[in-house]
């Protein structure tokens, strides 16, 4: 009886409605043809569900859609054999049929047109579901194509189980080891390490069915179970998916949610489930998109899936979870239904019947009334329309369908100088536009006409003047009466902001490739931009500093005063100019000079700050260098100076002592003194050559040495100024010798000795001093055969300090606190070392001690003759001429030369002694003459002297001298070129040898 009811009453429904749709006036629409390809078969519940998603959602549209289904139960059978049984059948039983779409669910339907579809339904647009996997190969046979992928929602069903379940904190997963549980469970790894809170996780794998419910049993609460997939066990026994679920959920004090289809209704909670019903209807939607017009080829693939929250009714009611909580638009089965609920189609279609005839009523009661008011209301509207486009700075235009323009605003006008009576005459869209856009144009044109809504297009304009105006285009169809009639847009003059485009396009290149590194921060000083010259001298890829601060760069050379005023000026809106020391990425420091500035906005507001730096680290260094050879030139200028008086006293003080040393019985106590008085005025006349060495002012006196030798003298001289605490150890193991001269070696001994006692003279120690012989590897040098001689001189006193390390052999650089040291040692050391072709390595570690190697190339030792020197006779009776300014020098020379001998005559002045000579040039056999003297020079007087008598022996003596070497004297004709102080032996010698070969 109650059936009877429902079809009378849907009959009525049914007639009142058709009277309706006939009183509209309405007609419909043409029928569309559409072919649904099943991969499986008609019983498969995946596939019943999925094809009844399809018909449903494709039942309620309109124009009527007439569907197709098929099967190709490839679970039953496949492989292309079957494939070409199937096209054969197909091509029959279609052959006089016209699809307008084809649905294939699930992959081996799709496989299967893919190869086929250009010869079964050649151009008929396809939109698939139940996807596996999308790849965009198979648009390369079936250019219309769209669809959506089956994907699993393991994320969104764990992240609905732990909102839906708040407190819960742990998650144990289920899911067996057979292909589909493996396939899964890399995709559960990563999900879970994703999750919005932490929880425990706990997989369940390797459990029989029975060890499953009992370890389901003993759960403690607070927990989720998420079911996977679990259809064998670990013995091996298979179980239906629907059988286990139930039988895990019976056992289970915890709530199961899922991600596959097929559990919930079964025991499962719920969860994010690929169901069929829903994945069909959303395939439905998108194949009504491309039966009402749009290209598959523009609609997105769904690439993750459809899967809808759904839930379990009388599993909420079991774990007490509310349905008001749950996601909106989530799916629940198994509702209680309500009597609402059971009439429900009755109860809407009455209401609606009522509803509908009520507002007919009230439409045919006002509508004369509001259709005049709309009328009143379409002209105002036109009106404030038209008002507006006159007053648009903008090109506002209107065509019909063909293109031709049937409206133009003032401002086109006047920007394109086209008049009214242009448009009059039928001028075009397409014809102000450049020759080679004309066919982009009618293709974007068409597309507007039939809907279709592109972006905005850039186009260049053909005024009537033959220039060209840039334009960025909108347009739309214009719609009346549901029809189309023609094209509506605008267009933005652009043609300025692409010439500000191209300027800073040029603009940004010239940056680019800069020489100069450019810096661009926000006003908070992240930076913005950094362009490739920044990044060839620090090192650093823009990528790495973008988004940090210029801090990166810091060496920490700088103190936080020197930051703050850098950031106080530019905040103050000032230019800053100064040199930073910073660091590269490779940890190399370099300076670089800068120039930051302010970046302001049009209203004056600091927006960033830009910056402009070059490298200037060889500038620097070159001016250290600089730097550094002054004053290694005002040390030598110094050295000089000294060297000449101090060369003076030491020849009054050698020669005084000479004098009366001959006078003086051997043994006696005044000659003892005397013989100390020389050897003091022999080491300080060492010392002056180690001074005038070091300052180049003096050629050195290379010999073949060896080095033991001369460490065993320097320690000599070194015992008595070490400290008592400090112990000496000697190793020489070296049969080579060196070229170099003996007192620069001496002293470099000495040097690097004295070091050594300073750093032990708190706490004593051991001063070790070793000479051996090492191979050229072992010097850094290149090969040569003949091998390096390495002295080296250790401590163990409290070491070098890394940051000083770097700087021991600077000039005047010292760590010496009250002016103990002038910081000159070591230079001189590595002067002398790298000066005879060495090399040096320094090793220190506080409070351990130091070890400084010299290697020095090695050369054969010379055998040491057993004959004593030859002396030869150095006196004579011939008249000789001595000149110097030194009273003291002058009778010193005077007396010690008549001892040999010789007629002496001294002067104190040089033009007295040319006026005497110029006298009596053959009175005088030989003239000995001082350098430096006030008035003539020695040189110039050598010359006068030659002059008046070439053949006369010339001896120039000099305690220093930078305008006269022995090579130079030579050259004007001097006999000898001696240093003082002077060995009065040394100077009858040179006197006597003079003599001797003038008469030769």
């Amino acid at each position: 009886m109650q059936g009877e009811r429902k079809v009378l009453f849907c009959v009525f429904v049914a007639a009142f409605t058709a009277a309706l749709f006939l009183f509209a006036g309405q007609a419909r629409a043409s029928q569309k043809n559409v072919l649904l390809i099943n991969s499986y078969h008609k019983g498969f519940e995946w596939t019943d569900r999925l094809t009844g998603g399809i018909e449903k959602g494709l039942s309620e549209s309109t124009p009527e859609i007439s569907l197709f289904t098929e099967y190709l139960d490839t679970k039953r059978i496949s492989g292309e054999l079957h494939f070409d049984h199937i096209e054969t059948l197909f091509a029959n039983k279609f052959r006089k049929m016209k699809f307008d779409l084809i649905i294939t669910a699930d992959d081996d339907a799709l496989n299967f047109l893919y190869n086929r579809a250009h010869r079964l339904f050649p151009g008929v647009p396809v939109v698939f579901c139940g996807l596996s996997g999308y790849s965009p190969r198979y648009r390369e046979k079936i250019p219309e194509l769209t669809g959506i992928v089956q994907a699993l929602g393991v994320r969104e069903t764990l992240e609905l189980a732990l909102s839906t379940h708040p407190s819960a904190n742990s998650l144990y997963i289920i899911n067996d080891r057979t292909q589909t549980g493996e396939s899964r469970q890399e995709q559960y790894l990563s999900a879970v390490k994703n999750l919005s809170r932490p929880v425990k996780v706990e997989f369940l794998r390797d459990y029989s069915m029975d060890e499953l419910i009992r370890k389901l049993a003993s759960l403690p609460p607070g927990g989720v179970i998420i079911l996977h997939s679990f259809t064998r066990d670990r013995l091996g026994q298979v179980y239906n998916q629907q059988a286990a679920t139930a039988m895990l959920s019976e056992a289970a004090p915890l709530p199961i949610y899922t991600c596959t289809d097929g559990k919930v209704g079964y025991g499962a909670v719920g969860g994010c489930v690929s169901e069929g019903m829903s994945h069909g209807l959303e395939t439905a939607k998108m194949a009504l998109r491309v039966l009402h017009g749009e290209k598959p080829s523009s609609i997105p693939v769904v690439e993750n899936g459809i899967n809808p929250p759904s839930f379990d009714q009388r599993q909420l009611d079991r774990f007490g979870i509310s349905a008001f909580g749950l996601p909106k638009g989530s799916t629940i089965y198994f509702r209680p239904k309500t009597i609402l609920a059971e009439f429900a189609l009755e109860t809407a279609v009455a209401v609606t019947v009522i509803t509908l005839l009520f507002l007919l009523v009230v439409v045919l009661g006002v509508n004369i009334g509001r259709r005049s008011r709309a009328e009143k209301a379409l002209l105002r509207s036109e009106k404030r329309y038209r008002e507006l486009a006159e007053l648009l700075p903008l090109v506002v235009f209107e065509t019909d369908l063909r293109g031709r323009i049937t409206y133009l605003n003032r401002f086109t006008f006047h920007l394109f100088d086209y008049t009214p009576e242009d448009i009059r005459k039928g001028l075009k869209i397409f014809d102000v536009v450049e020759e080679g856009k004309k066919d982009e144009v009618m293709r974007n044109f068409a597309g507007r006409l039939r809907g279709e809504l592109g972006e905005p297009r850039e186009y260049r304009l053909l005024m009537k003047n033959k220039s060209f105006v840039d334009a960025l285009a909108y347009a739309i169809p214009i719609v009346e009466e549901d029809r189309t009639v023609g094209v509506r847009g605008v267009m933005i003059d652009i043609t300025g902001r692409k010439r500000t485009e191209e300027r800073l396009s040029q603009l940004a290149q010239v940056v680019e490739q800069a020489t100069e590194e450019v810096v661009i921060t926000d006003a908070r000083g992240v930076i913005t931009y950094v362009n490739s010259s920044f990044e060839k001298t620090t090192g650093y890829v823009a990528a790495e500093v973008l988004g940090k601060s210029p801090s990166v760069l810091k060496s920490g050379e700088h103190d936080d005063a020197f930051y703050k005023d850098l950031w106080t000026t530019i905040k103050a809106g000032r230019e800053w100019a100064g040199r930073f020391h910073n660091r590269r990425k490779d940890g190399k420091l370099f300076y670089e000079d800068a120039v930051i500035f302010p970046i302001r906005s049009l209203s004056g507001e600091i927006t960033g700050y830009a910056g402009i730096k070059r490298d200037v680290t060889e500038e620097v260094e070159l001016e250290n260098l600089m730097a550094q050879s002054k004053k290694m030139e005002a040390l030598g200028t110094l050295a000089g100076g000294i060297a000449h008086d101090f060369n003076n006293i030491l020849s009054a003080i050698i020669g005084y002592a000479e004098l009366e040393l001959k006078d003086a019985p051997t043994g006696e106590r005044l000659h003892k003194n005397l013989s100390s008085i020389l050897a003091a005025g022999g080491r300080a006349e060492q010392l002056v050559r180690q001074i005038l060495a070091f300052s180049r002012s003096r050629s050195t006196q290379k010999e073949i040495a060896d080095p033991a030798e001369i460490a065993i003298e320097a320690l000599s001289f070194m015992r008595a100024t070490l400290p008592s605490t400090v112990e000496i150890e000697t190793y020489f193991n070296c049969p080579k010798s060196v070229f170099i001269d003996p007192v620069q070696l001496h002293q470099v001994i000495t040097n690097l000795c004295a070091n050594a006692g300073l750093a032990m003279r708190k706490s004593g120690g051991i001063l070790r001093v070793a000479v051996d012989c090492v191979s050229e590897a072992a010097a850094g040098a290149q090969e040569s055969g003949w091998g390096y001689v390495r002295i080296t001189v250790s401590d163990t006193g409290c070491g070098i300090p890394p940051g000083t390390l770097d700087r021991i052999f600077d000039p005047f650089f010292t760590t010496r606190e009250g002016g103990e040291g002038t910081g000159m040692g070591l230079a001189v050391v590595h002067g002398i070392v790298t000066g005879n072709g060495g090399s040096f390595k320094v090793e220190s570690e506080v409070g351990q001690g130091s070890k400084f190697y010299v290697y020095l190339p090695a050369v054969e030792r010379m055998p040491k003759s057993k004959e004593g020197k030859k002396v030869q006779p150095f006196g004579g009776k011939e008249r000789v001429m001595l000149v110097d300014d030194e009273k003291s020098l002058t009778e010193l020379s005077v007396e010690a030369l008549k001892g040999y001998g010789y007629d002496v005559t001294g002067f104190t002045s040089s033009a007295s002694a040319l006026d005497a000579f110029r006298a009596d040039p053959d009175l005088f056999k030989a003239v000995i003459t001082d350098m430096t003297m006030p008035g003539i020079t020695g040189d110039r007087l050598t010359r006068e002297i030659l002059a008046l008598r070439p053949r006369t022996p010339v001896i120039i003596v000099t305690g220093f001298s930078d305008r006269l070497s022995g090579e130079r004297a030579a050259q004007l004709g001097a006999s000898a070129f001696l240093y003082k102080p002077l060995r009065m032996a040394e100077l009858a010698a040179a006197v006597r040898s003079g003599i001797d070969k003038a008469n030769q």
